[in-house]
């Protein structure tokens, strides 16, 4: 049977048989899962790898070596002081800066100036023909051999830069 005759010109409509017993029903709902409770979410913080403890090596301090105490070194003498006995027994001073000093004296005690060279650095400075050698540096040479006088004397004027 034909449940559509008659209704040719009207619209079609399909309905399944088991739609037509729910039609007045509302759909069954969903099926339900059990609720679950919200789980709190406690977050541990990662495990920390267990660390040796570091050893803790003092490096001694560093050697430093005792200083020797600073040595001033004197500079070459630059000048040298002679002391010559005037004609009428006093001392007078004379200071030398430069080497040769152009004098000529006798090889015995008292060393008395006899002559100059030319130039002189001597007879620049004021000693004159006659004078008689007493102090080097201060040192008196009272009483002093000639060969003492004279180391003495060529000792002081080697520490004068030549001219």
């Amino acid at each position: 049977m034909d449940c559509c005759k008659g209704h040719e010109n009207s619209e079609r409509e399909v309905v399944d048989i088991q739609d037509e017993k729910n039609i007045d029903q509302p759909p069954p709902p969903p099926p339900q899962l059990p609720k679950e409770e919200p789980k709190q979410v406690v977050e541990k913080p990662a495990p920390v790898p267990k660390e040796e403890p570091k050893k803790v090596v003092e490096e001694p301090p560093p050697v430093v070596p005792p200083q020797e105490p600073v040595r001033v070194v004197q500079p070459p003498q630059v000048e040298v002081e002679l002391g010559f006995l005037d004609d009428q027994g006093n001392i007078k001073k004379f200071k030398f800066s430069q080497k040769p000093l152009g004098m000529n004296f006798n090889t015995e005690m008292p060393i008395k100036i006899g002559s100059f060279e030319v130039p002189s650095h001597a007879q620049s400075r004021g000693v004159q023909i006659g004078m008689v050698l007493a102090q080097v540096d201060g040192e008196s040479l009272t009483g002093k051999t000639y060969s003492d006088a004279w180391q003495k004397l060529k000792a002081a004027v080697s520490t004068l830069p030549s001219k």
